[in-house]
């Protein structure tokens, strides 16, 4: 008696990772990914059957498909794996994707640039009891014992 055992067997690959908006309102780190079906005889991937392409948030799992176009050319911004080296992103300076067509699944983002808390008086980073004053950029020399009495 002879069996033959054939059968399909999928294949995902992390392409790289970006930042954008997702439908659900998250800004967050969407992972590219390619999955890849292959048909498989005793076990043995032979050739691939089909070939998808989509990002998933990192906040709330939603999957959103890509073409081929749009995955490739994001992972090569992104510089993911598999991909030649990409200069850094800048993600205040540039877009996060400019061959992205638009799209209501996935919106290019800006991030702000952070903000420093305002000058004053907080309690001392060194876990001392006393504060210490911040001068809008940084911690200053001068301290002062805490409301709290120490």
């Amino acid at each position: 008696m002879f069996i033959l055992l054939w059968g399909f067997k999928t294949y995902a690959a992390t392409l790289g990772m970006v930042t954008l908006a997702c439908r659900n309102g998250h800004t967050a780190a969407h992972r590219l990914v390619r999955t890849t079906r292959k048909f498989t005889l005793f076990f043995i991937p032979l050739f691939p059957v089909r070939t998808s392409y989509f990002s998933v948030c990192s906040m709330c799992g939603e999957q959103v498909p890509w073409s081929k176009e749009e995955a490739e050319g994001m992972a090569a911004q992104a510089g993911g794996p598999g991909t030649a080296a990409a200069p850094p992103l800048d993600p205040v300076a540039a877009p996060v994707n400019p061959y992205q067509a638009p799209s209501e699944a996935r919106y290019p983002i800006s991030v702000p640039a952070p903000s420093n808390p305002p000058a004053g008086w907080y309690q001392d980073p060194s876990g001392q009891p006393q504060q210490r004053w911040w001068d809008g950029r940084g911690w200053t020399e001068t301290v002062q014992q805490s409301a709290s009495g120490a």
